[in-house]
């Protein structure tokens, strides 16, 4: 995300030697938008109503998240929870902070999807 709003401001500030305010502005907008469209969008599309229900239940505690209590806000089983547990790392959804322990990898997805739930 830093390298995009990088990119944004810079290409606002277009032959200028000079990054303004107005280009910080107007750049780390467009760069909060692509960031919405081209990855939480896609990323959300591409999980299943499934998939879902683990992240979704992630939202109800804090930041970081037990797996164990991610079940039971799922009202499924630890091993029925850890299956997804694995999968979502390789989706980039979600990542291992301790044993048993995870949280959100994508900046802002978190926010994203509660606005989606």
């Amino acid at each position: 995300m830093m390298q995009l709003v990088g990119y944004r401001i810079w290409d606002m500030a277009g032959e200028a030697n000079v990054i303004t305010a107005a280009n910080v502005s107007v750049g780390s907008k467009l760069a909060r938008l692509e960031m919405r469209d081209r990855i939480l969008e896609t990323t959300y599309r591409e999980l299943s109503e499934v998939d879902l229900r683990f992240p979704a239940a992630m939202l109800e505690g804090p930041n970081e998240s037990r797996v164990s209590d991610i079940a039971k806000r799922m009202n499924v089983s630890s091993g029925y929870a850890s299956q997804y547990k694995r999968r979502l790392p390789d989706q980039g959804v979600i990542g291992e902070r301790g044993r048993g322990i995870v949280a959100f990898d994508i900046p802002t997805f978190r926010d994203y999807l509660k606005e989606k739930v």
